[in-house]
């Protein structure tokens, strides 16, 4: 699958009725060591169910540039082989909970993510991810927090960001240190990261950054994710 490409996708409206249809489930419901059973056409051999627990819940997958490409994924046993993208990931009451995606490493996007996107094709045609330019952060350690002369260890460091993107134009620099969004105090790089991928393109996100002591408020312009990166 090829993160960087930006596809214009298209919902279908099957005329036939009374058709079967597997029910959707809530992936937010989902506990680990709990039996999946992942549905594909490996190699083109004809249908197949592949049988898997639940391994791992709430997975981040980045990719070489270093940016998280995937989040909150669902692990599982379940052999992915090309053929079995794309087919869906059920629960042992026959509910979809996801949708297989990674070769290999039995990596399935959430069904509740899938609704998301089902929701941007529908308004945009695409789906539009969003994008900020912040590749790296890092949570606050007591000794970092000493090393910063910070009040606390909440936050999240900012490690790199990406030339020319939403984040520089921003202001946002390398070693600033983001405290909330939104005037929301946050608590760690995992909250920054979910808040931010939770804005759709347009949206603005006010930053609060302490830099050198100093207190900033920065407005973050949420960008559509580009098909080719910027320069780091």
């Amino acid at each position: 699958m090829a993160s960087d490409i930006n596809f214009d996708l298209a919902v279908l409206k099957v005329g036939e009725a009374d058709l079967p249809v597997a029910p959707l489930g809530n992936s937010d419901d989902i506990l680990v060591g709990e039996w999946a059973l992942a549905v594909g056409n490996p190699f083109d051999w004809g249908p197949t169910v592949s049988i898997s627990v639940v391994r791992t819940l709430g997975r981040d997958i980045p990719e070489a540039q270093g940016e998280y490409d995937y989040r909150d994924m669902i692990q599982t046993d379940a052999a992915i082989n090309p053929g079995n993208s794309g087919g869906p990931l059920a629960n042992a009451d026959g509910e979809v909970i996801g949708i297989n995606s990674f070769i290999y490493t039995g990596g399935d996007y959430t069904i509740n993510t899938a609704r998301s996107f089902l929701d941007k094709i529908r308004l945009h045609g695409q789906v539009r991810r969003s994008w900020t330019g912040i590749i790296a952060l890092q949570d606050i350690t007591r000794p970092l927090a000493e090393d910063l002369a910070l009040d606390s260890i909440y936050g999240a460091l900012v490690v790199k960001i990406a030339m020319g993107s939403p984040a520089e134009v921003a202001g946002l620099e390398s070693g600033d240190v983001i405290t909330a969004i939104g005037g929301e105090k946050i608590q760690d790089t995992d909250e920054v990261i979910d808040i931010l991928r939770g804005l759709r393109v347009g949206e603005v996100a006010t930053l609060d950054v302490v830099r050198h002591n100093e207190h900033y408020t920065l407005d973050l312009l949420i960008e559509k994710r580009p098909r080719h990166r910027m320069r780091r």
